[in-house]
C-alpha cells in the first residue's frame, strides 16, 4: 500500500501538535513550547494561510507536512511553497516513506513548477541529508546569535559613551 495524503483540519490540531513536538525534539530545536502551546500555535497557523497534510500508510498516520503558498519574490506570477514542517514518525523512518510522501506532495498538492523552500536546522544533519537525497540544494545560510551570551568583543578597548567615542577619533595610535 502506498502513501495517502489527507488534508488536515482544526480537528487534527492535537495530533499535529504531538508530531510537531516530536519533530522539535528530533531536530534539536530550541523551542521550549509544551504540546498545549504547540497545539494553539498549530491552530493559529491553520486558521491563517498555512495548510497541513497528514501522511497515512496502511491506515496509520505516519507523519505530516505544514506548508504555505506564497508569491515568488522575484517572479510575481509564480507561486512558491514554503515547507515549514515535514515529519515522519521515528519508527517509520528509513523505509522510503518520507521520500514517497514528499513525491506525492509534489505531484498531488503543490503546483507544478513551483519553487519549494524549507529550513533545516544545523543541529539536524539527518534532516539535511534527507532533503539533499530528494534533490534540494543549499541556497543560503542563516546565522543566529544569542546577544545574552558574554560578548565576543573585548569591551575594555571599546568606547563606552558618545563622549569617549568622539575622543577616540582624535587619539593617536601607539
Amino acid at each position: 500500500m502506498d502513501i495517502e495524503l489527507w488534508s488536515a483540519t482544526l480537528v487534527d490540531s492535537f495530533t499535529l501538535a504531538q508530531m510537531n513536538h516530536e519533530l522539535i525534539l528530533d531536530e534539536g530545536c530550541r523551542n521550549p513550547m509544551s504540546i498545549v502551546e504547540i497545539e494553539l500555535r498549530m491552530r493559529n497557523w491553520l486558521e491563517s494561510t498555512y495548510k497541513a497534510v497528514l501522511f497515512y500508510h496502511e491506515a496509520e498516520i505516519i507523519g505530516y507536512s505544514l506548508y504555505q503558498e506564497q508569491s515568488d519574490e522575484y517572479f510575481l506570477d509564480k507561486i512558491d511553497v514554503y515547507l515549514r514542517q515535514f515529519f515522519i514518525k521515528r519508527l517509520r523512518r528509513g523505509q522510503g516513506l518520507g521520500r514517497r510522501a514528499f513525491e506525492k506532495l509534489c505531484n498531488e498538492i503543490f503546483l507544478a513548477g513551483s519553487n519549494i523552500t524549507l529550513d533545516a536546522l544545523e543541529s539536524n544533519p539527518g534532516g539535511q541529508a534527507f532533503w539533499q537525497k530528494v534533490g534540494f540544494k543549499p541556497y543560503y545560510v542563516r546565522y543566529s546569535f544569542n546577544n545574552n551570551q558574554p560578548s565576543v568583543v573585548n569591551t575594555a578597548t571599546q568606547p563606552k559613551s558618545p563622549r569617549q567615542l568622539r575622543l577616540a577619533k582624535f587619539k593617536k595610535p601607539p
